[in-house]
């Protein structure tokens, strides 16, 4: 939801449902993340140059899968927990129109910080952990571009999009995760594999405008080429002007 202050300015806010399913390549381990996000959210645009910001956060609810396997065991331990971000965003662009595309290229920078509570597993017996609180951050820059088309339909608009982006991570991915196990002993802590700091970042969408102040959106993003990690997220949704 946005509202004009002026011709070249527009403020609003934003929230939203988003799922995310994560599976492990080497042990089938799973995680699903269910968060609530919210945000306010600024764009302006004048003499061709665009300038988009974001400031929000997120509540956020896990459910964890491990998969334990070794010699006669094979047993599943399965915990659920809650935690909250804090997300900004900040980016510039400028645009061209070659014809009927108009060509985007873009810079930005994100910043993202995480913290998840401790939680207790279940289903596994004497191999259920008690898992510590996790604290991440992120802070990553992006160069790239973005191609779109307007096509009318009668009175409606269909603007379908295809992006490229590079992505470089500047702060450290590998996180360390403190567990003990219930039945006691010494708690201990699993350093993750640190992923690689640079991306490909591939989309395609669409925006449907189907009145004055009402659209549809899509979008497709793939993470691609980053060491120990890949990545796929779908999102939609209707967007109100007032």
């Amino acid at each position: 939801m946005d509202y004009a202050l002026r011709e070249w300015l527009t403020l609003g806010a934003s929230a939203g449902l988003i799922a995310t399913h994560s599976l492990s390549s080497e042990n089938s381990d799973t995680t699903d993340v269910n968060s609530q996000k919210f945000g306010v959210y600024g764009v302006a645009h004048r003499y061709g140059w665009n300038m988009n910001g974001y400031l929000g956060g997120a509540t956020d609810a896990y459910t964890t899968n491990r998969n334990i396997t070794f010699g006669d065991i094979n047993r599943s331990a399965t915990g659920s927990t809650g935690g909250r971000e804090f997300n900004t965003r900040w980016s510039l662009s400028r645009e061209w129109l070659e014809g009927q595309t108009l060509i985007e290229p873009t810079a930005s920078a994100e910043y993202n910080w995480i913290n998840s509570q401790a939680y207790t597993e279940g289903g596994a017996g004497a191999l259920d952990l008690n898992v510590g609180s996790q604290k991440s951050s992120s802070l990553r820059s992006e160069l790239g571009a973005r191609l779109s088309r307007e096509y009318k339909l009668k009175d409606r608009l269909f603007t379908p999009y295809v992006s490229a982006t590079w992505q470089h991570e500047y702060d450290d991915q590998s996180q360390s995760i403190n567990a003990e196990f219930q039945t006691g002993g010494i708690p201990f802590s699993v350093k993750t594999s640190d992923v690689g700091r640079d991306t490909a970042l591939l989309g395609a969408g669409m925006t449907f405008q189907c009145c004055k102040r009402t659209s549809l959106y899509f979008n497709y993003l793939g993470q691609v080429g980053r060491a120990n990690f890949m990545a796929h997220s779908f999102d939609g949704g209707l967007r109100v002007k007032f």
